[in-house]
This record gives structure tokens, sequence and C-alpha cells, in this order.
């Protein structure tokens, strides 16, 4: 199996390979490289995909079938909440599900677009709830239509609007991609990554601080290159 592009939780445990921790699952793109940084623009996106997927592409071919492993109990159980979440996608509601994945969409763009504040993420989480409340009342059809298709992409596309929402929120500083207009400086004290994580309280979060770069790593960016705008592209 292979992702690519989504940042998950997940280890790499082979750079070269893209080999996981998980057994037989293997990922591309800006999820195994990340080499353009917090600089995150579209093309590089393209561009990862298509080399590390040849990257990995390679190394799969060369390797032997071993079927699937067996799921870790862990793992299993949130399997089994998945598929439990997608019979439960057979409402004949009102709601188009295709309608409420744009108007998600919409108000991300409003409110967790390139420029945030602290007024903007507030207005986008309660803008979520009232979107939650009309993915309750959904109009799914059959499974092997794109009505479906659009609802299960709405189930997990509204955690993932809420905690860009509320990591966007409780970030008060200006970084890579993620800009403050009502704090534009980046700030030492928030060098930390956020973890986000569902409880029976909600969605809470673990603040850790990243390892040191490497010797290497370190080297290149005392150095301080520059590049034009055109050599990202």
């Amino acid at each position: 199996m292979l992702f690519a592009n989504y940042i998950l939780p997940l280890s790499i445990l082979d750079f070269e390979t893209g080999a996981t921790a998980v057994e037989n699952l293997y990922a591309v793109g800006e999820t195994i490289a990340g080499i353009h940084g917090a600089n995150r623009l579209g093309g590089n996106s393209l561009a990862e995909t298509l080399v590390l997927g040849k990257v990995v592409g390679d190394h799969l071919a060369d390797e032997p079938y071993i079927g699937a492993p067996e799921l870790p109990e862990s793992q299993q159980r949130a399997a089994d909440e998945h598929f439990r979440t997608l019979k439960a996608l057979s409402g004949q509601g009102s709601e188009d599900p295709q309608a409420v994945l744009q108007a998600l969409g919409d108000v991300l763009e409003e409110t967790a677009g390139i420029i945030r504040t602290e007024e903007s993420t507030n207005e986008g989480l309660k803008s979520l709830e009232a979107l939650r409340d009309r993915a309750d009342d959904l109009m799914v059809g059959e499974r092997t239509g794109r009505s479906f298709e659009y609802a299960i992409d709405l189930e997990f596309s509204l955690t993932v609007a809420e905690l860009l929402l509320k990591g966007a929120r409780e970030r008060t500083e200006s970084r890579g991609a993620h800009f403050r207009s009502d704090y534009p400086e980046e700030s030492e004290a928030w060098r930390k990554n956020l973890a986000y994580r569902r409880t029976e309280e909600g969605m809470t979060f673990d603040m850790t601080t990243p390892r040191e770069p490497s010797e290497a790593v370190r080297k290149a960016l005392d150095a301080d290159y520059e590049l034009d705008y055109h050599q990202l592209e």
C-alpha cells in the first residue's frame, strides 16, 4: 500500500525506499521527503510525488510479495471503527454530501487561508459546528455512487478542518506557510510541534520540542543560502 502527500503521524524507517513503521506500507511524496521545508508550493508536491514515487516503485518491483500483515490490536480497533462509520453512511437525509464538502472548503479558505487571525479561526470553528449538523443529515445514496464517496471524504475532512483551525489559532506566530497577521513575526518560543488527539473531552494536543538538526543540516542552515523565487518552482 502507498500513500502520498499527506502528513500523517507515521515513522519513516527508510528514506531511500519509503518503508514505514507499518509493515508493507510505503510513503511517497511530501510525506517522506519534505525537501522543500516550510516553503510548500503546489508544484513542489507534484514533483516530489513523481520522483519519489519512481524511487519507491523501483524498490517494490524488486521485492517479493509477502501478503498483507496481521494488524496490531490497536490498529484493528481503529479499522473496525472506520468500517462501522462506513456502514452508518446509508441515511436518506436532505443534505448533499458534495455541497457540504464544498461549503467546508469555502469556510477554510475564508478563515484559515493564506492570512489567518484569532478572529478568523474562531469564526471558522463556529462555522464548522454548523457544518457538522448538516453532515448528520446526509443524503448518501448507493455505495457505488459519487455521493457515498463525498460522504466518506466529508467524514474525515471535518476532523482535519478542526485540527487545522485549532492549530492555527493556538500557534501565535508566523512560521513557514502559517501566517498570522496579528502575530506576523516568528517566535523562538513557538519552535514546537503540536500533536492532536481525540479524547472523551474533545480534541486535545501535546506539545513537543523538535530534535536538533544533524551536523550536516546545521552546516547548510548556517550557510544561509538564498534562492530566487523561480528556482523554487
